[in-house]
């Protein structure tokens, strides 16, 4: 049950989808007067969570199941994996029968209480979080799946007054509402209040997208730098200045070009733990002992060459007009950050998307 009701809230809101499962977990129960101790229907939400401190008392391998929180080895990465992966029609890096195997060899350390798999699957388990990043980077992090994203949330964002599309996150009986029909209704009403929305979406339909200015991997001891750096505000300020030199039909696009319309997107793409490598808490056990867990390291079995987190940057431009003057802006930028102008400062955290 709870791994099917974590999986309610996962669209389409950028935002912490355990707490919407909760609420629609909260719902269902309430509105199908479902029999379900208080005790019981804690412990469904902790499981959905992924947080063994709200029910102490509980096994702590079952928070392993759904959203573990310790490894990220968990079914909902196996789910989504495989359906991503089916909807493609791509091959899985890891076969489902490795992964069966994988399964079936799970025991629990009981010294930690977590599940640990048996040494041969080593590769298996590395294979699977190789398979996650490398769908981060080909597909959910594509830079046309990431310019439709924000025109599909800009598009939502013109229609938020008229709609209240932002409320109904926290209302379980319009949450359920939210899905691709929005978007055809959207598209099909003549509501004055709609208008601005209603043209984002069409420019998505005839492939009118934002387009891409820059991009640039970065290096994981540069990314705290760059991405305290590199924002709307100083690609638009070096647009205007590097106008200047440019003829004066760019000059005069330049002289219109706002913060708004430029988007600086920054993503990493890891094995669900951001710069931290899952294999190193992972722990492993040999068919001879079945009580003697190590990592996956010290078996000798497992010697990583490079880094399990990379990071990208995406400079996009809302505008067709707005594209060759920011590109120059960007370069400009760029270069600074190339050749170590920026200086070093206390960027906020990253994230582990």
């Amino acid at each position: 049950m709870s791994g099917m009701i974590y999986l309610l809230a996962e669209w389409p809101h950028k935002w912490c989808h355990e707490e919407g499962s909760e609420m629609m977990f909260d719902s269902l129960i309430k509105n199908n007067k479902i029999n379900m101790s208080l005790e019981d229907q804690n412990f469904v939400k902790a499981l959905i969570a992924g947080d063994h401190t709200r029910t102490p008392h509980e096994k702590k391998f079952l928070f392993d199941i759904i959203a573990n929180k310790t490894n990220g080895l968990d079914v909902d990465k196996l789910d989504y994996l495989c359906r991503d992966t089916a909807v493609l029609n791509m091959r899985m890096m890891v076969s489902l029968m490795s992964l069966h195997r994988l399964l079936s060899g799970a025991r629990v350390d009981p010294q930690t209480g977590h599940i640990c798999y048996i040494d041969k699957d080593i590769l298996t388990v590395e294979t699977f979080f190789l398979h996650r990043r490398y769908l981060h980077n080909n597909l959910y992090n594509h830079k046309t799946v990431t310019a439709i994203g924000y025109m599909i949330g800009d598009a939502f964002i013109a229609a938020d007054n008229y709609m209240k599309l932002s409320e109904a996150i926290y209302d379980p009986e319009r949450y359920i509402t939210l899905d691709d029909h929005i978007m055809k209704q959207i598209k099909e009403s003549d509501c004055p209040e709609l208008a601005e929305s209603r043209k984002i979406l069409e420019r998505i339909t005839s492939r009118d997208l934002y387009r891409k200015a820059g991009s640039r991997m970065i290096r994981c001891s540069d990314f705290p730098r760059i991405r305290a750096y590199v924002t709307p505000d100083r690609i638009a300020e070096a647009t205007i200045l590097c106008s200047e030199k440019m003829d004066s039909k760019d000059q005069e696009i330049a002289s219109v070009l706002q913060p708004s319309d430029i988007i600086v997107h920054f993503s990493s793409r890891h094995f669900g733990m951001g710069e931290q490598n899952p294999m190193d808490i992972l722990k492993f056990y040999s068919r001879d002992n079945l009580n003697d867990f190590h990592s996956a390291r010290s078996t000798g079995q497992y010697d990583p060459q490079e880094p399990v987190c990379q990071h990208f940057l995406l400079v996009f431009v809302k505008q067709e007009k707005f594209l060759e003057v920011v590109k120059a802006g960007y370069k400009q930028i760029e270069e600074n950050f190339i050749e170590h102008k920026v200086a070093e400062s206390s960027p906020p955290a990253i994230d582990s998307a």
